[in-house]
């Protein structure tokens, strides 16, 4: 817009000019066109343009008396045209930025900063990393699948009755000849940043989550055996796989809703089903624990609550066989119905042994139905196999099928004595035991006559009370009585703690005395002291004879504590004799 004002004043100028100058040089600008300018530049006098082409122009100076003459500037028509398309471009850009200033302003007018709203921010990638027991559960998503500050909460589901409606809802998808061996399930939760359940929005990418430290050896290295996931609904009615792939240690899958998802172990037994027995627990219908009795009995130990147990106790490990089982003499015969099939000659996995069983010799153990089967081989690890005896020559079917053998626990004083529980695990089943000889133990009591005077006829009683290394501590203390035998009586205030103060009885006549004492103090030994008075004339009044009369008289302390939780009651006794005289005279 400026240039075209220029121009227009140029064009002013030089019309001025023309009239009122001798000589002008007029260069007239073909940028400015016929609807822009409404001033006619025509010169009617073509004479006085040739008069303009053919003398030098003047330029009038600041003064009406000065003239300067300069030479005429030719321009030609290319230079002219190159002008006037620069000059037009120029006009176009300042047109333009001046719309562009204007539109700013309206657009300033029309929406206020306060009122011009912010973009929402692109959520980021999700990445989870969670260390659930022995496995490391990664979950990653591109931008834009969960909302921003998406976060995984993951458990893994271990209720035995929720671990069976899953499996039972797996297995209704698995074919004839697929077998579960191993299940562990994971319920993942994804919760937005306010912490409302949410789930992957699929159309904007894929959610991939990862399972590592898990155990896939036999799922690669077996062809009969496979490693799947299944996504479980929420009432783990129904189950569906979903793609999964398996690597070393590491199981990957595609999630597209989150709820309960199972890693399932999978054994196909369609090419040979002879060889269908694998899982250890496969063969074993029940395995059971008791302690042999002195009369050979059997006393089965409790799954649910404590069991004691002392070193030398025999404890009998009884094995019951799924039944029938199926002996086939040639591999490949498979087809005499139902049943578990084994082969002779070869071995077959059956639950290891726990570690407070084994020895380093290991077991031999005669498994018999109504002939020879096998037998259990059990190393020092604790490995263990059911050997099928290869005498077979025909098939058969066994029923009935059992095997037991007596073990003690592999531990010592020495060196297990500081702990006393200990869980064993064996076919599935647990027994939480506690070693007598580890537990703390009762107090040790003994009782002596320790003097007697027989010029005042009195009797010095001593009990003694040591307290093991590993003390019951007895919350009440201990209760004592002591009970005298005929001819005798308490002597009054006798009662004492040897080295310490006296005690005051409960319950003090002719024939007892009864007093209560509290000291849980490891290895301290406690020596009690009292006197009794003996009657001799109660004692010899049948003999009625003079002289030294021998006279045996006695004592019986009974120690005492209620049972608790974790211990029996108390009850021990210790008796002690003297033979005391005294010089009678004939009455």
């Amino acid at each position: 817009m400026g240039r075209r004002i220029l121009a227009m004043l140029i064009c002013v100028a030089l019309i001025l000019g023309v009239y009122h100058s001798p000589s002008i040089n007029v260069h007239a600008s073909n940028d400015i066109n016929e609807e822009e300018a409404d001033i006619d530049l025509s010169l009617e006098d073509e004479g006085l343009w040739e008069e303009i082409e053919a003398e030098p122009t003047a330029v009038p100076s600041a003064t009406p008396t000065e003239i300067v003459e300069e030479p005429v500037e030719l321009v030609s028509e290319e230079t002219e045209a190159a002008e006037e398309v620069s000059e037009e471009e120029v006009s176009d850009e300042e047109t333009s930025d001046e719309e562009t200033l204007v539109e700013e302003a309206l657009v300033e007018e029309v929406l206020p900063e306060e009122e011009v709203k912010e973009e929402t921010p692109t959520p980021a990638p999700l990445s989870e990393n969670k260390q659930i027991g022995d496995l490391n559960i990664c979950i990653d998503a591109p931008e834009g699948v969960f909302p921003a500050g998406t976060y995984a909460v993951i458990t893994e589901i271990t209720s035995a009755g929720v671990i069976s409606s899953i499996e039972d809802a797996v297995a209704s998808q698995l074919s004839d000849s697929q077998t579960i061996t191993n299940i562990r399930a994971f319920d993942i939760t994804m919760y937005d940043a306010s912490g409302n359940e949410v789930q992957p929005d699929t159309d904007k990418g894929v959610v991939n989550v990862s399972i590592k430290n898990i155990n896939t050896i036999e799922a690669i290295t077996n062809p009969d055996k496979d490693m799947e996931v299944f996504h479980v609904d929420d009432s783990l009615n129904g189950a569906n796989a979903v793609d999964t792939t398996v690597l070393a240690g590491e199981v990957c899958f595609e999630a597209e809703h989150f709820s309960p998802y199972a890693v399932v172990s999978i054994e196909d037994n369609q090419k040979d089903p002879v060889n269908n027995v694998i899982e250890p627990q496969a063969l074993i219908k029940a395995i059971t624990l008791g302690i042999v009795n002195k009369d050979n009995t059997v006393t089965p130990l409790s799954s649910s609550g404590i069991n004691k147990i002392a070193l030398g106790d025999k404890i009998r490990v009884t094995y019951e066989f799924n039944e029938p089982m199926v002996i086939n003499a040639v591999r490949g015969s498979y087809g005499m119905g139902d049943g578990y099939h084994v082969m002779k000659g070869e071995n077959y996995a059956l639950p290891d042994l726990p570690e407070e069983l084994r020895t380093s010799s290991g077991y031999s153990i005669d498994v018999k139905s109504k002939k020879m089967l096998g037998q259990i081989i059990i190393d020092a690890n604790g490995k263990s196999e059911l050997k099928i005896d290869d005498t077979f020559i025909d098939q058969e079917i066994a029923t009935n099928i059992s095997a037991f053998v007596d073990l003690s626990l592999n531990l010592s004083k020495e060196v297990n004595g500081n702990k006393d529980s200990y869980e064993l695990t064996l076919g599935g089943q647990k027994y939480n035991i506690k070693v007598a000889d580890f537990m703390p133990q009762p107090p040790k009591v003994t009782k002596e006559a320790s003097s007697y005077d027989e010029a005042t006829g009195e009797v010095t009683w001593t009990v003694t009370v040591k307290n093991d290394a590993k003390p019951i501590e007895y919350k009440d203390g201990l209760s004592f009585k002591d009970t005298f035998s005929k001819g005798q009586s308490y002597v009054k205030d006798s009662l004492k703690v040897v080295g310490g103060s006296s005690i005051t009885p409960d319950s003090a006549s002719d024939s007892s005395i009864s007093w209560k004492y509290k000291d849980n103090t490891a290895n301290k030994e406690t020596k009690f002291e009292y006197k009794t008075l003996v009657d001799f004339h109660e004692l010899t009044y049948k003999e009625n004879t003079s002289g030294s009369t021998p006279t045996q008289i006695s004592n019986n302390i009974s120690v005492n504590a209620p049972a608790t939780d974790d211990y029996e009651k108390l009850s021990l006794t210790a008796k002690a004799e003297k033979t005391v005289s005294k010089t009678m005279k004939n009455w």
